[in-house]
């Protein structure tokens, strides 16, 4: 796996890009021997770098705390944030679930990094706030590893009937 380490702005937090994947990452001060694995994910449109803080918090609670820019997203996207979403809410099911399923391997083989490159224990957690949370649940479907989901305004139904906006109505 190809991986670039680099310092980031904040304390103990690195980036990196992991199999093409740009990654971000927050360590528990007192070092991650042994320690546990939170992958905490994004919403639509946003980067791994909008949930720097909580990954600052799940280093604080002792996690090896990892995010990363879903597909089409932050340093992988292919336009802008107005485009992206045009296209997925111009035709749901043929843009976004191809983000979901990507993402969900995507997140397969940082968590494959992040046990291999830091040592930490195979008993992973995973969480997000909607996309983020539906990649989490998609993702302790094929992974075993992961043993517990905090998916916030998330759902299992990729469907999701009747959603047109972000943060709008699902009538």
């Amino acid at each position: 796996m190809e991986h670039n380490r680099q310092p980031t702005s904040q304390p103990n937090s690195h980036s990196s890009v992991v199999d093409g994947i740009p990654v971000l990452w927050t360590e528990p001060s007192g070092g991650m021997v042994g320690q546990r694995l939170a992958l905490w994910l994004p919403y639509l449109s946003e980067t791994k770098e909008s949930v720097a803080p909580f990954l600052g918090q799940l280093a604080d609670a002792g996690f090896l705390a990892v995010s990363f820019d879903f597909w089409e997203h932050g340093e992988r996207s292919i336009g802008t944030r107005e485009q992206l979403m045009e296209r997925v809410f111009g035709d749901f099911r043929t843009h976004m679930w191809p983000l979901l399923g990507q993402s969900t391997l995507d997140a397969l083989r940082v968590i494959d990094w992040a046990i291999n490159e830091h040592g930490v224990s195979t008993d992973v957690v995973a969480g997000g706030v909607s996309m983020g949370g539906d990649i989490s649940v998609a993702l302790a479907g094929v992974d075993q590893r992961v043993t517990r989901v905090a998916a916030v305004v998330a759902t299992p139904d990729w469907t999701r009937p009747g959603m047109r906006e972000i943060g709008g109505s699902m009538a």
